[in-house]
């Protein structure tokens, strides 16, 4: 997913990515699983920085024939659990860890104000390994500000087992505790999952 200049996630929609559309041609990107290039929008004229383990980038590269963009860019592997500093295109500044989990990556990001957890693709046992960092767990007592999930779930399309169960997006919603959660896909949330936020405690 894309980082706008304010460092919020966003998965984009095939109309939003046209080439004029300056503000995601020069955005970073950070993916949390290797296949996220072949299910998401890119910019085809995209050419930013991609952040990630080194593995996913290395899948990347070696998948760079068939990805969405064609121009070249740049990569910056991630050490887990090390925060690294990104300076966004209008100057804002934000702090980036990467966290391990068993199948997939996770993220934090922290600017002055907001403190996120952005996740994309969760299995059971990526879960299991969430609540296993002391990391996280250091920043979920500190208080999470925003949770940003994959809510395919709740849209009314063909099944896709690759995106998070409804039951796995509770569970790390109960696990974290934000404030406020937030979809990519801008699907109506549950008040079941909503309760989860600490505003409705």
């Amino acid at each position: 997913m894309l980082l706008n200049s304010y460092g919020q996630p966003t998965i984009l929609k095939d109309d939003e990515t046209n080439a004029s559309s300056l503000e995601w041609r020069d955005a970073p990107m950070i993916l949390c699983h290797k296949d996220s290039i072949f299910e998401r929008y890119f910019p085809k004229y995209w050419k930013g920085t991609l952040y990630s383990s080194e593995a996913i980038i290395n899948s990347v590269i070696q998948s760079n024939d068939q990805v969405p963009w064609t121009v070249p860019y740049k990569s910056i592997p991630l050490l887990p659990s090390e925060v690294f500093n990104i300076t966004l295109k209008d100057g804002n500044k934000i702090k980036l860890t990467m966290i391990p989990l068993f199948e997939n990556m996770m993220f934090i990001i922290e600017d002055e104000y907001v403190k996120s957890i952005v996740t994309d693709n969760l299995t059971p046992k990526d879960l299991y390994h969430l609540t296993h960092q002391k990391i996280v767990r250091d920043r979920i007592n500190e208080g999470i500000d925003v949770l940003y999930i994959n809510d395919a779930a709740y849209q009314e399309l063909e099944k896709n087992d690759k995106n998070p169960s409804k039951f796995l997006l509770r569970s790390i919603a109960h696990t974290v505790q934000p404030a406020f959660i937030k979809g990519y896909f801008n699907n109506p949330l549950p008040q079941s999952l909503l309760d989860c936020c600490s505003t409705h405690n």
